[in-house]
């Protein structure tokens, strides 16, 4: 099978895939916030910043606040590199690292090179998890810290696992429930037991560290908005979603903890099992419409899989596997494509006209593509240039603007409003003030 050229050569492969699937439009607000705190802890070590000279003070909602490692490396790596660049080859190098991962832990759990490969073929053509690794942000990092963890703590190295675990925390808290069984299991095996407590220490100490260093302000200073992407609209039911686009690995997964339950592994399983079912929970909870948060189990899905096929014969395991990637590589290619970044053309047009605030709905958007212009909330008795656009029209209906209007922008692919229908409506640039819309 591969030796470690041949496992450069796939890892080559899968950054070139994981960077062509990268998105131009960014997920609405969250992209945005995440890309503002880079800018402010890269200007001062903390993740705020004020949007344009005298504007607003931009301080990340809660949800974001609590997710501060993606923006600190973004900020790492804007000493070398524009911030937007940096942010997309952390997504890249995430994505590609979570394909890598899948497969080495698959590989470590059953010895197989079959199921390791395949396993990471899986995760490599999955569709759901390629379209959601394509959007900048901290969704592509996560699981691939989890399953380095994972990784860490099978190969018995406590300490470093309690760091990556921390790391995984700072990234996507949820992921803490998963640790919070990684221990359990570590606990209930006699030669792991003695390991926990350097794990914990190590792990509270770095996370201590990341919030020590960057103060995250863990409060909610402005409105929040629904996310709303830049792709294709949504379905209303987020399991429906991804049992259509990533069955294939759904049901290879449920064989996989069938099998893994009658061998060795029977304590992975219910590890698997656990975790897969309390972050459901979670995401169901948050957004039971969006597929978005339920592909960060498709990860630990094709580490099932992995199993499963690991205990066919090997020509049928091979066969499987096969049959299982191109399906799901044809789903990918059938799957539709994603429209630009809705905000774009309307920030480049205000940026054409005479400078005055920018008054808006959509702060975050419009403070990070036109840092240099000062930015207000749209609220009654604001002036300046009011932006009526899909994001007003979604976040502050009940507002309107009186003025004149001094440029009208026609999208090319649309506003998506959180529930997945799309706002083609030209938006208009109005100089003037916001007032309360009557009638």
């Amino acid at each position: 099978m591969l030796d470690v050229f041949g496992w450069c050569a796939v890892a080559c492969l899968v950054l070139a895939v994981r960077w062509r699937g990268l998105h131009s439009g960014l997920v609405y607000p969250d992209g945005y916030d995440y890309l503002l705190m880079a800018r402010g802890i890269a200007e001062h070590l903390q993740p705020t910043v004020h949007l344009g000279a005298g504007g607003m003070l931009f301080s990340p909602p809660l949800d974001a606040a609590v997710k501060p490692l993606f923006p600190a490396l973004v900020a790492l790596l804007s000493a070398v590199m524009p911030l937007r660049t940096g942010a997309d080859v952390l997504t890249v190098s995430g994505g590609a690292a979570t394909v890598l991962l899948t497969g080495l832990v698959s590989l470590r759990l059953t010895g197989s090179q079959l199921a390791g490969l395949s396993a990471g073929a899986l995760a490599l053509v999955s569709p759901a998890l390629g379209f959601w690794s394509g959007f900048t942000g901290p969704d592509a990092l996560a699981p691939a810290l989890a399953l380095a963890t994972v990784l860490l703590a099978l190969d018995e190295r406590a300490a470093a696992a309690g760091v990556t675990g921390a790391l995984c925390v700072a990234t996507r808290p949820e992921w803490g429930l998963g640790g919070v069984l990684l221990v359990a299991a570590a606990l209930a095996r006699p030669r792991s037991r003695a390991a926990v407590p350097n794990a914990l220490i190590a792990a509270a100490f770095t996370l201590a560290l990341i919030v020590g260093i960057l103060r995250p302000p863990l409060g909610h200073h402005f409105a929040i908005h629904a996310s709303a992407s830049a792709a294709a609209a949504l379905s209303s039911s987020a399991v429906g979603t991804l049992l259509r686009d990533d069955w294939p690995i759904v049901l290879l997964a449920a064989a996989g903890l069938v099998v893994a339950t009658t061998t060795r592994l029977r304590l992975y399983a219910v590890l698997l099992l656990g975790t897969m079912a309390v972050l459901a929970v979670v995401y169901l909870t948050k957004n039971p419409g969006s597929e978005r948060y339920l592909s960060q189990l498709l990860p630990l899905m094709c580490v099932s899989a992995g199993i499963a096929i690991s205990a066919l014969p090997e020509r049928a395991g091979a066969s499987v596997g096969v049959m299982a990637a191109a399906a799901l590589l044809w789903l990918t290619v059938a799957a539709p494509g994603v429209g630009h970044n809705p905000f774009a053309p309307i920030a480049s047009r205000l940026g054409g006209l005479r400078s005055a605030t920018i008054v808006t709905a959509a702060p975050e958007a419009y403070g990070y593509l036109l840092p240099n212009r000062r930015i207000a909330l749209m609220k009654p008795g604001a002036r300046g240039l009011v932006v009526l656009d899909g994001a007003q029209r979604v976040y502050a209906a009940a507002l309107t603007a009186r003025g004149r209007t001094v440029a009208s922008v026609s999208p090319e692919d649309g506003f998506e409003r959180p529930d997945g229908t799309i706002d083609y409506t030209p938006t208009r640039i109005v100089r003037g003030v916001v007032a309360v819309r009557t009638g």
